[in-house]
């Protein structure tokens, strides 16, 4: 019976321990995901990227320099 008690006691101790450990190296807080950011297309092209890579033009969006030009000022 003596021998029981002890060997519940060890178990015991071990899961305490091993409970604290776990708890210490815990993954850290993840970081939040980037915002989303407003897609738009070309109006040259159709190709769709991200409003802040897209070239502004009297509010249409051009996905480079020459297919702003194609349209004309």
């Amino acid at each position: 019976m003596r021998f029981l008690l002890i060997l519940l006691l060890v178990l015991l101790a071990a899961w305490w321990w091993r409970q604290k450990k776990r708890e210490k190296t815990a993954a850290p807080p993840t970081e939040q995901a980037p915002k989303a950011v407003p897609m738009v297309h070309c109006q040259t092209c159709g190709l769709h990227l991200p409003q802040t890579d897209a070239i502004a033009s009297q509010g249409v969006y051009f996905c480079s320099t020459e297919h702003q030009q194609r349209v004309g000022p």
